[in-house]
């Protein structure tokens, strides 16, 4: 369970990663996806259980930190 997040390879999407990035268990609710100005991943979405809205903006398009291609 959790919030994950999928980067795709290609444009059909049938090679992809898969990050989590919230692991609490009941997140996920109403979620909403847009682009930042910085070209990184914003993802909005609801605390299931605190029923809190929640804003991630990613700190790479992989939405991974510290994540850094060789």
């Amino acid at each position: 369970l959790g919030l994950k997040v999928a980067h795709c390879a290609n444009a059909k999407c049938d090679v992809f990663t898969v990050h989590t990035v919230e692991s609490n268990g009941r997140v996920g609710g109403y979620t909403s996806a847009t682009v930042g100005a910085d070209g990184f991943p914003i993802l909005i979405y609801q605390d299931v259980a605190s029923k809190d809205l929640a804003v991630i903006h990613c700190e790479s398009l992989f939405c991974a930190p510290y994540f850094r291609r060789n």
